[in-house]
């Protein structure tokens, strides 16, 4: 009784953990999507049941610049998945190759928000981030406690738990009503996600500091 207790705890904190991915991942979505940003998306190949869509991004664009975020992300997890078949063949371990596709489709997530933490910390934000287990077979994601933006607290945990799951559901709706097109582009501005961000001042900061950075040419982004 006592294992089974167990178990089942540890099975719960993993659904918490997942979900709360996919949470912190909308809220950066949502967020740069106020700011200018567009995702192309691929439609999920399963939904998730038992926690929130943690939603694979295939590249992403500022206005009309293309970030290449499929590109890096792949040249990554290729190389690694490359390094993980040749220790296979070098060793005697029990890894079959199911579980190391595995292992690169962990990676690849965590790869694909911590770019969309990069890319934010480029333009000016900041993250306060809580250390997770470390791990020597998979890129490790981060997790979020704060957002920051000219210093100043923009969302706490709390908040990007009920922004994230609100903007979730926006973008799980505009995957389903874009059936026909495997891999559709959420358009920057999106008026639902708009109207769930309380950041008019926000955007006009950021605004005003890119084209003061444009002007000067800084190199904003």
């Amino acid at each position: 009784m006592k294992c089974h207790y167990a178990m089942s705890s540890k099975l719960e904190n993993k659904h918490k953990s997942k979900t709360f991915e996919a949470l912190q991942q909308s809220t950066l979505i949502g967020l740069m999507n106020t700011i200018g940003f567009s995702f192309q998306l691929r439609r999920p190949e399963r939904k998730a049941n038992k926690t929130l869509q943690f939603f694979y991004v295939m590249e992403t664009f500022y206005y009309c610049n293309r970030l290449s975020f499929e590109t890096k992300i792949s040249t990554y997890c290729d190389s690694r998945l490359e390094d993980d078949l040749l220790k296979l063949s070098k060793t005697n371990e029990s890894y079959n190759l199911k579980t190391i596709k595995r292992r690169r489709e962990l990676s690849r997530a965590s790869m694909s928000f911590n770019l969309l933490v990069e890319t934010l910390e480029n333009i000016g934000f900041e993250f306060i981030t809580k250390e997770g287990k470390k791990s020597l077979k998979t890129v490790k994601m981060i997790k979020i406690e704060k957002i920051l933006y000219n210093n100043e607290i923009i969302f706490d945990k709390q908040q990007i738990k009920d922004i994230g799951e609100k903007v979730n559901k926006i973008v799980a709706d505009f995957l389903e009503s874009n059936k026909e097109d495997r891999l559709p582009i959420f358009n920057a501005f999106d008026h639902q996600v708009l109207s769930n961000f309380s950041l008019n001042n926000l955007f006009q900061t950021f605004k005003a500091d890119t084209e003061y950075e444009e002007e000067n040419q800084t190199g904003f982004l």
